[in-house]
């Protein structure tokens, strides 16, 4: 193995890698230095040939500097182990402990070992390499600061808009390099961490970052990194601006679906966001009401925070709850001087709100509330106030939503079992006699 640096690409950014320094005792049994110092030529290469890894520069330029320390013996290996909080998602993965060596072994590819390097390194590999899951193709484009942002063709497979961006277009200058390396990032993780709750990157310019998400076709993805679950999934059911604003179409669209997100974008563009984690379920008599009590949870995703960025409230426990009317009734306030179809939170958020004691008919038709305690600690809040001291994370108490959409988010993650793992197979064993 020849000791001058590797030339590798990562994420756009071209360095000199010091991959024999990897062989040291303590780092050469890392996933990384045998993908480096054995199976390079499973790696996907960029257009100059130059291998590719598709993962933060950030992470790379930082770990090339510790290496660098090492050899020069300024640091410990301990100190490279130890890895970086906030390059943490990265450094667990590459330095991955692996029993399969630099060195070939016989027979070593049919190892238990073997597959489980394989299946830690596999997004990082070619797709052409027996599983192999990083794509075939390294796509990349210059960004505002004069630099390159890069990724693969895999990492961009469900995200069209930012795809094209990419392949049919000149340099991005409508945001900034930061933001743009930001959101490739995020999709990045999200495809190496399929299933876990991905979250949106910090950003300096957060709104800005928002912006970006929204141009490129992520919202989507940016609902479940906000709501936060894992193994999450997310499909829109409801559009004001494709199925209008009736009560009756919204109930169809909905009907036997749990887990409903609602996002509002008023007359001034802010958004707001509400997560009930139930159903919404009309009651049978078309004149009466139904209360569904279920956990509630409201976001600010643009609005009247003086930082920016997403805001989460929590709803008192004694208020998570969500009423519906029936296609003829009501949901009246206790003091009957706000009417609607829908209440939400203990009435923080009304669809539907009408005057002269009837509902309107048009679900855009809205009123959200929260009180000034249950606004986040972390942020300043500069909206409004009504008389009695409520805020809201609307432009406004009352408004006309701009647009209505209504999201199914559920999880595929597995259900405990009822026994734990030894009481079923004692189970299992007491019933082969019967």
């Amino acid at each position: 193995m020849s000791g001058r640096p590797m030339l590798l690409n990562v994420g756009g950014f071209v360095m000199a890698f010091p991959r024999d320094v990897l062989l040291r005792e303590g780092l050469r049994d890392t996933c990384l230095a045998v993908l480096l110092n054995r199976f390079d030529s499973w790696m996907i290469t960029d257009d100059n040939r130059i291998h590719f890894i598709d993962a933060d520069p950030f992470y790379f330029i930082w770990l090339a500097v510790k290496l660098r320390y090492l050899s020069c013996n300024r640091i410990d290996v301990s100190e490279i182990i130890e890895g970086c909080p906030a390059l943490a998602f990265y450094h667990d993965r590459f330095f991955a402990k692996t029993a399969v060596t630099i060195e070939p072994q016989h027979g070593d590819h049919d190892s238990e070992a073997f597959r489980g390097f394989t299946a830690v390194v596999a997004p990082f590999i070619s797709s052409s390499v027996a599983g192999g899951t990083g794509g075939s193709e390294v796509l990349s484009v210059r960004v505002a600061d004069g630099g390159v942002v890069a990724t693969t063709d895999a990492t961009l497979a469900d995200y069209s808009i930012l795809h094209d961006r990419f392949i049919k277009y000149g340099p991005v200058a409508n945001v900034s390099a930061d933001t743009f390396h930001k959101v490739v990032d995020y999709v990045r993780r999200i495809r190496l961490a399929p299933d876990a709750a991905t979250p949106l990157p910090t950003s300096t310019w957060p709104d800005e970052l928002l912006y970006a998400c929204d141009m490129y076709g992520l919202m989507e993805r940016v609902y479940l990194s906000m709501i936060g679950k894992s193994h999450s999934h997310i499909k829109c059911l409801f559009k004001n601006s494709s199925d209008g604003g009736e009560f009756g179409t919204l109930v169809e669209r909905v009907a036997g679906v749990s887990g409903l997100l609602f996002v509002i974008e008023d007359e001034k563009q802010h958004t707001i966001a509400c997560h009930i984690d139930g159903p919404l379920i009309p009651p049978a008599d078309p004149t009466s009401t139904l209360t569904i009590g279920c956990p509630v949870t409201f976001y600010s995703i643009s609005g009247p925070f003086e930082e920016g960025g997403i805001a989460e409230m929590t709803v008192p426990h004694t208020e998570q709850r969500v009423i519906v009317a029936g296609t003829e009734g009501a949901v009246k306030n206790p003091q009957g001087l706000r009417v609607g179809k829908v209440a939400i939170g203990g009435g923080r958020l009304w669809l539907g709100v009408g005057e002269d004691g009837r509902p309107s008919g048009d679900l855009r038709s809205c009123c959200q509330w929260v009180e000034r305690d249950e606004l986040p600690d972390d942020k300043a809040y500069v909206g409004d106030m009504s008389e009695d001291g409520r805020a809201t994370i609307a432009a406004s108490h009352w408004f006309t939503a701009q647009r209505l959409e209504v999201y199914q988010v559920w999880s595929t993650l597995p259900a405990d079992p009822i026994l734990p793992a030894d009481d079923l197979h004692a189970l299992i064993d007491m019933t082969r006699d019967i």
